[in-house]
């Protein structure tokens, strides 16, 4: 396995680890009840009483057989021989996913097979026997067999996944794209957080926080995620989310783009022009809710390049406003503001600087939605505002969405 594969294999080990504890969260019965991450195993599901400790492995490339499994039991009797007169009783699981193999592994285990299997094995050339060196006898060791539970045969990454926004969807009031993008990715940045925290007490969540957590405005998309679904799709199931356009409704809507570094002029002049025609709509009617036109604001680009898009955007034959009425004058919010139709041609307006965003919202009366592409993190809220945001690999790939 080359390194990139093997990158790749272990980020899914562990979002497979973090998709577990989400999805162990979600079906507590109730809502005060806990779920811990990094604690015992991975992840520990707390009861008063009881506590179920589960192992978490994805191992999509490796074959279940004795000795990997033998590595992942050991600490657990371990645990269990440390802790067999707690008041609290431990129960341990391993919830695993392996390419093949795992009909071999005899089930149910017997003292016998876990003893040769399992707790016989070579270290450094050494052969190890836990179970004497520990001083276990077979009724100790049935004891503990009593208390562990192998899944073997666990879901897949993306099975999993799909059982979450299933999930989130009987809990949160949404559909499936908002499931899928907006609150499962808000949940593994909620996990994220919480899995490196030092104070063991902070990495543990009731469903009843986990919920209010996710339910909060969205902050960021996960990268990694996305890119593992695929940005073709994302970007498909945003446009027919957002962007289908089958009744465009009036609205004040204002595209922020950020550009990156190689956006060519000749481009972004492309994409506005797209805008223009996507989303405005002109009556000849001097009725203001039957004529608009979209507000874009070029997060990033220098003045001149922003002189050169305009003058691009004129040789086509597409007037914008700018709230500048002519040279060297200063800027006027009404004149940027101001009502379009059919006769004025106008179909859409700039907004050259960032600082103008909340002032040109704050004059426009009636819906207003922000639509937001970012390449790594938003660069923009506004709490008045609908804000819609979504994550990016290029700034033409914006085309793909609106």
């Amino acid at each position: 396995m080359n390194r990139s594969r093997e990158a790749i294999s272990t980020i899914k080990g562990y979002y497979f680890q973090f998709d577990h504890f989400i999805l162990q969260l979600l079906q507590l019965k109730a809502d005060d009840e806990s779920v811990q991450i990094e604690g015992i195993e991975d992840v520990d599901i707390i009861a008063p009483d009881e506590v179920k400790a589960i192992q978490c492995k994805y191992y999509d490339k490796v074959k279940c057989i004795p000795s990997v499994l033998g590595k992942a039991i050991r600490p657990m009797l371990l645990h269990f021989v440390e802790h067999v007169n707690d008041v609290v009783r431990y129960r341990y699981s391993l919830f695993a996913h392996y390419s093949s193999g795992c009909e071999a592994i005899q089930l149910p285990l017997t003292v016998d097979y876990v003893k040769q299997h399992f707790l016989t094995y070579t270290e450094r050339g050494k052969i190890h026997k836990l179970h004497v060196e520990k001083n276990l006898s077979d009724s100790d060791l049935k004891s503990f067999l009593e208390r562990i539970n192998l899944q073997l045969n666990a879901d897949t990454y993306e099975e999993q996944i799909e059982k979450i926004v299933n999930q989130l969807q009987k809990f949160i009031p949404c559909d499936e794209y908002e499931a899928r993008y907006f609150y499962y990715t808000n949940a593994l940045s909620f996990v994220k957080r919480v899995a490196v925290e030092k104070n063991s007490s902070l990495r543990k969540v009731s469903k009843k926080k986990f919920l209010e957590e996710i339910r909060m405005k969205q902050r960021l998309f996960d990268k990694w995620y996305i890119e593992h679904v695929g940005f073709k799709k994302f970007y498909r199931d945003t446009r027919r989310k957002f962007f289908a356009k089958l009744n465009v409704a009036y609205a004040n809507r204002i595209f922020l783009i950020e550009c990156d570094d190689i956006v060519e002029d000749m481009e972004l002049a492309e994409l506005l022009m797209r805008i223009s025609e996507n989303w405005s709509k002109l009556s000849k009617r001097n009725i203001e809710s039957e004529s608009f036109c979209p507000y874009v604001h070029l997060y990033g680009l220098s003045e001149i390049r922003l002189a050169k898009v305009k003058e691009l955007l004129l040789q086509n034959d597409i007037h914008v406003w700018d709230g500048y009425e002519f040279k060297d004058a200063m800027f006027s919010l009404s004149s940027l503001t101001r009502h379009v139709n059919y006769h004025v041609g106008v179909k859409l307006k700039l907004i050259n600087e960032f600082s103008q965003i909340d002032a040109v919202f704050d004059t426009c009366t009636g819906r207003k939605i922000v639509f937001q592409f970012y390449l790594n993190k938003p660069f923009y809220e506004n709490s008045v505002a609908l804000n819609k945001s979504f994550l990016v690999q290029s700034t033409m790939d914006v085309i793909q969405i609106i």
